[in-house]
């Protein structure tokens, strides 16, 4: 038997010499047989850690993958974010004043009536139906005026 020896550790055994021959080898074959031995375990054992560099570079590239996606779902979700912003603040404004004008017009006044007359025919005002989303006597929902 010849042990396959790496960094003065046995890793896998083979049998030297033939089968069934009971005789010690000479010292020059044996030692040309250990010398293949101990280059047969480095090779072995490279190959585990090749096989084991593999793997992990393959779990590595996934997990990049992810943080990629995740990076531009971040960044995705930001924009967004800032977009409804830019949109929600002018609308607000514009909500108030319209409420503040509506409080200084007199119910009588003819101002008033052109305003609902122009709410009735602008389609931002009108639901999928062709009717106005507001009904009388209700709040807008963008302005909050009274109709």
């Amino acid at each position: 038997m010849v042990p396959l020896v790496v960094k003065d550790q046995a890793n896998r055994g083979d049998r030297g010499g033939q089968p069934g021959l009971r005789r010690p080898l000479e010292s020059e074959p044996l030692h040309v047989l250990q010398m293949f031995a101990s280059q047969a375990a480095l090779v072995l054992e490279n190959a585990q850690l090749y096989s084991t560099i593999e793997a992990n570079n393959r779990e590595l590239l996934l997990i990049r993958e992810r943080m990629l996606e995740s990076d531009r779902l971040a960044a995705l979700s930001s924009l967004a974010s800032g977009m409804a912003h830019e949109i929600r603040n002018p609308l607000v404004s514009i909500g108030g004043f319209a409420r503040r004008i509506a409080k200084l017009v007199e119910v009588s006044s003819p101002l008033r009536a052109t305003w609902r007359s122009s709410r009735r025919k602008s389609p931002a005002w009108r639901s999928s139906s062709g009717r106005s989303s507001i009904s009388p006597g209700r709040t807008s929902p963008i302005t909050g005026i009274m109709s």
